[in-house]
């Protein structure tokens, strides 16, 4: 039996579940042999093309190495005879079976966010996280290898666990798009033709900084000539309320955004905005760069190194500095495709490519 690439996610929704999927649609692109777990319920939202090979287990919100549970599951991924386990993330579920199985076959683990970003505090969000902290710097010991998504991600790390640093690698986070039929979402069909709009998309956390976009939208408005929509689109998680406004040219989808309407957003934009406050690298920016979309983001470690200025997008230090980025495609607006950026991201973030690398380096860590 051929040895399987096992990947391992404790989220059942989200962009890490997306991201879990298209490293599973890589795989199979490849032709190497795989399975993906997922949490019970998350089956149903696995892309078509690889749902044979997704397989869901059960365990307690809080799980710890050494449980009945986790030894089950630990047991049921060895007799695959994997050749590694990569955790796409460090969640509580995915530390626990990482630390169950680091001594037993070679695992990876996948960080998103070094320091992990602020959100609305909650007594058991707050215990969630001391237990989720506590085992991923367990599993970060035991595993052979420990996977960041950016140079910046990877400087953190490095700084932050020096006696780890031989374990660590970088994995470019490239475009997890997945596949659906590209769907107009049914707010906009109000509005006629606004292709060439500006597009926020994303959970909107308070780091995310929306609100910088709505003040220099307001500004720009004042100005009779300035005609860019700009389109918010995504969950509002944050203490802020925004709402639409055909005076100030803004219009907010704050919900969950499907797929398929994802896909509509990123072909018909002519700019994506990126006005966070902090970041540790960003799954938004490699999606409009796959479009051929160029982007406007805020002067931070995170975010201006994934910029090539002038030719894949900008960086902004204030209000002012956005408001003016803005006009700019205001004057040019278009949807079309910048092929130039298109061929960037096919350089930087082709995914066959960069798994390649990834699992030579997963590999050589385990000799």
């Amino acid at each position: 039996m051929d040895k399987k690439i096992v990947l391992f996610t404790a989220l059942d929704h989200g962009g890490i579940l997306q991201l879990a999927n298209q490293m599973a649609l890589t795989l199979k692109k490849m032709k190497m042999p795989f399975a993906l777990f997922v949490p019970v319920g998350a089956k149903s939202k696995c892309a078509e093309d690889i749902v044979k090979e997704v397989f869901e287990y059960r365990l307690p919100k809080f799980i710890l190495p050494g449980g009945k549970e986790t030894k089950r599951l630990a047991a049921q991924i060895i007799e695959m005879n994997p050749s590694c386990l990569i955790a796409v993330d460090d969640a509580i579920k995915a530390s626990a079976i990482v630390s169950e199985l680091s001594d037993k076959i070679n695992c990876a683990i996948i960080i998103h966010d070094v320091n992990p970003h602020p959100q609305k505090k909650t007594v058991y969000k707050e215990l969630s996280e001391k237990i989720r902290k506590y085992l991923a710097r367990q599993s970060y010991k035991k595993v052979q290898s420990i996977i960041l998504l950016s140079k910046n991600s990877y400087q953190l790390f490095n700084e932050q666990y020096k006696k780890l640093t031989n374990k660590a690698m970088i994995f470019p986070l490239g475009a997890h798009v997945m596949p659906a039929t590209s769907t107009m979402p049914s707010e906009l069909k109000t509005y006629g033709n606004i292709d060439g709009f500006a597009l926020f998309f994303g959970r909107i956390d308070e780091y995310k900084g929306v609100d910088r976009l709505v003040k220099a939208q307001e500004k720009n408005c004042r100005d009779s000539m300035y005609n860019l929509p700009v389109v918010i689109a995504g969950k509002n998680l944050s203490n802020e309320e925004y709402r639409s406004s055909d005076e100030n040219k803004t219009i907010c989808l704050l919900r969950f955004i499907s797929d398929g309407e994802m896909i509509w957003l990123f072909e018909h934009c002519g700019v994506v905005v990126l006005p966070y406050y902090e970041a540790s690298q960003s799954g938004v920016l490699p999606i409009a760069y796959k479009y051929g979309k160029p982007v406007i983001v805020s002067n931070i470690n995170g975010l201006r190194e994934l910029v090539v200025e002038n030719t894949t997008g900008n960086a902004f230090d204030d209000i002012q500095q956005l408001s003016n980025l803005l006009k700019g495609y205001s004057v040019n607006k278009s949807s079309s495709p910048n092929l130039k950026i298109c061929d960037f991201y096919k350089n930087t973030y082709d995914w066959e490519s960069n798994m390649k690398n990834l699992l030579e380096k997963v590999a050589k860590k385990d000799e």
